[in-house]
């Protein structure tokens, strides 16, 4: 072993010698010292030592033995090899019990003596096959939708980021909501960067800030990552977000509208394009700290995150300006369903009317309340109903607003005449004066 030279003895020896082997081992030794030297053998043998060992039992199964080999083999033919080999064995049932001979302290398992059947069968007679049948197995989708998302937003002009989880104090002030607090690491080595980021948002501004210092004069940045949050319960919060920022060189409303139409983009493309996608602006009160305009995204009746634009004070804590437009989307609950399944529907046979209105009303009213108002009416022969744009100005007057939406009206089995929208428009009109106080522009 010194030399780690190997013989046939280390060979045989390393593996182990079962006691119950010495009986015939001294037989066989006491034969050949009679038989060289002469003399008289004893009656009886000295034991000494713990008693022997029962003899094990392996249990073998004729059709796992055909399963594994590819090829059948008659029972008979089993027990015929096996009891060759010193096994015992004895059929019971749809499987074979076998007393393993000491000498086989190698055999412990069924596949062992499956292994011994192939021998005696012969290798040679166990089929081969020279292809071999492989199936790809198909992508989870908790991998193929955030790539298609990530592709969707490369098309569309954003570039991805990957930041560290660790943020400074500072930035992560302004993305703290209220009754929330940061979640430090008490690591030292984390330096000025203590605080797990409560919104990914903090490392996007901080990566957009050093591409204004490298002159940089517009960027659209995403990012797949988590945002922590220690809750007023004590609890911690995290959840994994994308994350979207984009510095347009517009107004408010075009930014927000800009984003608004990315995030309805990824949406329909995760849950299909019939999923009921609603943005609902938020009041004050319901604003996120970080956010001047903000409006909450839901999918199929479930919030996903919201969008708005930054308001200044955060920007400036980044040492920003300008109107820049966000968003953070819980997409994970929808990966499940990607891809959506597609739903195929007959071409129209006739054509439709289009109708827009122009309602004048109260500055709080929402989107959501003019469209709830239009779908509840149940119009006749109302296909869809849309959103095209909101004005404000001196024809409007102060605390007001002009919402233009767009009806479409299509019947399955005629051409509709200008009479037959006319009837619907002026329900709606009336409703929305009804309800919201609405003035109808001419």
């Amino acid at each position: 072993r010194g030399l780690r030279l190997s013989s046939d003895s280390s060979y045989r020896f390393e593996r182990g010698v079962h006691p119950a082997e010495l009986d015939a081992a001294a037989d066989r030794l006491a034969a050949l010292v009679l038989e060289t030297a002469g003399g008289t053998l004893l009656d009886g043998a000295v034991e000494a030592g713990a008693p022997l060992p029962p003899a094990r039992t392996v249990r073998v199964r004729p059709a796992r033995v055909a399963s594994l080999l590819g090829t059948p083999i008659p029972v008979e033919e089993v027990v015929r090899a096996l009891d060759t080999l010193g096994f015992s064995p004895v059929p019971r049932g749809d499987a074979i019990d076998c007393t393993v001979p000491p000498r086989r302290i190698d055999v412990e398992r069924e596949i062992d003596l499956i292994e011994e059947v192939c021998r005696i069968h012969g290798l040679d007679r166990v089929p081969m096959r020279e292809t071999l049948a492989v199936r790809v197995a198909p992508v989870e989708p908790q991998v193929s939708a955030p790539r298609a998302v990530k592709s969707l937003l490369v098309g569309l002009g954003f570039v991805e980021s990957v930041t560290h989880t660790l943020v400074s104090e500072r930035s992560a002030a302004p993305f703290l909501r209220p009754g929330e607090h940061a979640l430090r690491v008490g690591d030292e080595r984390a330096g000025g960067t203590p605080v797990l980021r409560p919104s990914v948002l903090a490392s996007l501004l901080e990566v957009r800030r050093r591409n204004a210092d490298a002159g940089i004069a517009e960027l659209r940045l995403f990012e797949f990552a988590r945002r922590f949050a220690l809750r007023a319960d004590g609890a911690h919060d995290e959840r994994p977000v994308v994350a979207l920022l984009s510095d347009r060189p517009e107004d408010a409303e075009s930014a927000m509208r800009w984003m608004r139409g990315t995030c309805e983009r990824a949406l329909r493309m995760l849950a299909g394009r019939h999923a009921d996608v609603r943005i609902d602006a938020l009041p004050a009160d319901r604003r996120d700290p970080w956010h001047s305009v903000e409006a909450a995204v839901t999918c199929d009746g479930r919030v996903v995150g919201t969008y708005g634009t930054l308001a200044p004070a955060a920007l400036a804590t980044f040492g920003l300006e300008g109107t820049f437009a966000a968003a953070e989307l819980e997409l994970e609950p929808l990966w499940a369903g990607y891809p959506p399944d597609a739903r195929a529907e007959a071409l129209p046979a006739f054509p439709a009317i289009e109708r827009d209105l122009s309602a004048i009303v109260p500055e709080q009213s929402t989107w959501a309340e003019v469209e709830s108002i239009a779908r509840g009416l149940a119009l006749a022969n109302l296909e869809s109903v849309g959103f095209v744009g909101t004005y404000r100005g001196a024809q409007t007057g102060a605390g007001r607003k002009s919402v233009t939406m767009r009806l479409v009206f299509r019947a399955p089995d005629r051409t509709l005449r200008r009479e037959d929208a006319d009837a619907p428009m002026a329900a709606l009109a009336d409703a929305l004066a009804a309800r919201l106080g609405a003035t109808i522009r001419g």
